[in-house]
C-alpha cells in the first residue's frame, strides 16, 4: 500500500506475471459461466480460492523481497514451519498410532507429501551447496522427525516427490556446477547403495512404516488390496471426468457444478462433501472447469516458472542455486500432488506454490541487478 501510494510500487512484468493475469482472465469466465448455468456461488469461491492464495503469495514474495538474504528467511520459515508438523506427525505416531491394530491409514493431510519432500530436499540441497550455519544445522537436526513422519504418514506420493526430487537436484547440481560434482558424486553412490539394499528387502511388504517407501513403488506396478482399490477408484473418476470434459463445452463447465458422474463409481461424498466438485486429478479439474485454453495457460504458467527457476540454478551465488534448485523440486511436487492427490485445489499446497513462483520472480530481478552492476564494475575498471 505504500509502494501504491508513493507510486514507487514495482509490480512484476515478467512472462510469469502476464500468463497469472491471462490464466485469472479464465477464472473469471469459469466463474461467470458457472453461476449462469446454476452453479452454487459459495462452491465456486471455494474452487476458486487455491489460486487467490496461490496469486497473493506470489504477488506478495515477488514485490516484497528485496535482497538475497530474504530467500535464506523463506528457506527457515520452510524449516520451521515443516518442522513443527514433523514434530507433530511423530508425536501422534508414537503417542499412540504406533499401538493401534490395525494401524491408522494415515496420521496428517494430502498436504504434507508436498510440505515434508521440500523439507528432505531443502536439507539435502544445504548440504550440497556448502550452506554452512545454523540454518543447516536446524534442518538436519529436524531431519529424522520430519522421515519418521512422512514414514507414519503413509501417502504413496509423498516418495515419489522425495525420490524424483533429490535425483533432480542433484542432477541439476551435477551440470549447472562442475565444481560441486565431488560432493554430488558420493551421495549419488550412497544413495545408490542404500536403495540396492532398501528396496529388494522391503518390496515384499506392504505393512510396517519402514515399508512405505517401497510400497509407494511397488503399487505402481502390482498394487495391494488398499491401493488396488485406490487405483480403482481414481480410474473410475478419471472416466467420469472425460465424460464430463467432452459435454462441457469449449469454454468448460464453469465453477460452482457438481460433478456429473454418469459412470458406474463409489460414492463417497459422506465423508468428503467437496468430492463432488473437486475431483483428486487437478489436470482433469483444470480442463473440466475451464476447457482446453485453461488447460494450456494452467501449463505456460508451470513451465514459464520452472524455465525462471532452471536459470537460477546457473547463479554463480550458491544460495541463489540453491533455491534454484529447490524451486523447480517443488513445482515438480506441486505437480506430482496435484495430478495425483487435490495438490491444486489444495489451499496450503497453493499458498506454497505461489510463494516459491514469487521467490524466482524476485530472484530473477536479483541476478538482474547484480548482472547490471558487475557490468558498470567491469566497465569502470576497464576505464
Amino acid at each position: 500500500m505504500r509502494g501504491a501510494l508513493n507510486k514507487t510500487l514495482d509490480l512484476p512484468r515478467s512472462a510469469i506475471a502476464k500468463t497469472l493475469v491471462v490464466f485469472w482472465g479464465l477464472l473469471l469466465v469459469g466463474l461467470a459461466l458457472g453461476l449462469s448455468r446454476g452453479g452454487e456461488f459459495n462452491i465456486a469461491l471455494w474452487e476458486l480460492r487455491p489460486w487467490m492464495l496461490l496469486s497473493a503469495t506470489y504477488l506478495l514474495t515477488s514485490t516484497l523481497l528485496k535482497n538475497r538474504g530474504s530467500l535464506r528467511g523463506v528457506m527457515w520459515v520452510l524449516v520451521i514451519c515443516v518442522g513443527f508438523k514433523g514434530l507433530q506427525g511423530t508425536y501422534m505416531f508414537f503417542s499412540f498410532a504406533r499401538a493401534m491394530n490395525p494401524r491408522p491409514e494415515s496420521l496428517l493431510a494430502h498436504d504434507e507429501s508436498v510440505f515434508f519432500g521440500l523439507f528432505m530436499v531443502l536439507t539435502l540441497g544445504l548440504w550440497v551447496y556448502g550452506q554452512r550455519g545454523a540454518l543447516r544445522l536446524t534442518a538436519t537436526t529436524l531431519l529424522p522427525i520430519v522421515l519418521i513422519a512422512n514414514l507414519a504418514n503413509a501417502r504413496r506420493t509423498a516418495w515419489p516427490i522425495v525420490i524424483i526430487g533429490a535425483c533432480v537436484l542433484l542432477v541439476i547440481t551435477w551440470v549447472t556446477h562442475p565444481e560441486k560434482r565431488r560432493v554430488v558424486g558420493p551421495v549419488l553412490v550412497v544413495l545408490s547403495i542404500v536403495s540396492a539394499v532398501y528396496f529388494p528387502l522391503y518390496w515384499h511388504k506392504s505393512g510396517g512404516t519402514l515399508a512405505q517407501p517401497a510400497r509407494a513403488l511397488r503399487s505402481t506396478v502390482a498394487p495391494d488390496p488398499r491401493d488396488e482399490s485406490s487405483d480403482l477408484y481414481r480410474a473410475q473418476e478419471n472416466a467420469n471426468l472425460t465424460l464430463n470434459i467432452q459435454q462441457s463445452g469449449p469454454l468448460g463447465k464453469g465453477f460452482g457444478i457438481p460433478i456429473d458422474y454418469v459412470l458406474p463409481i463409489v460414492d463417497v461424498s459422506n465423508f468428503d462433501p467437496m468430492i463432488k466438485y473437486i475431483p483428486h486429478n487437478g489436470v482433469l479439474w483444470i480442463w473440466m472447469r475451464l476447457g482446453l485454453q485453461g488447460q494450456i495457460v494452467f501449463w505456460i504458467l508451470l513451465g514459464t516458472s520452472m524455465i525462471a527457476a532452471t536459470r537460477l540454478t546457473r547463479s554463480t551465488d550458491d544460495l541463489v542455486a540453491l533455491f534454484g534448485s529447490l524451486a523447480v523440486c517443488g513445482l515438480i511436487g506441486y505437480f506430482i500432488q496435484g495430478y495425483q492427490d487435490l495438490g491444486f485445489a489444495s489451499m496450503r499446497v497453493g499458498l506454497v506454490a505461489g510463494c516459491l513462483i514469487g521467490c524466482i520472480e524476485a530472484a530473477s530481478r536479483f541476478g538482474e541487478r547484480d548482472r547490471s552492476t558487475d557490468a558498470v564494475l567491469e566497465k569502470a575498471t576497464a576505464e
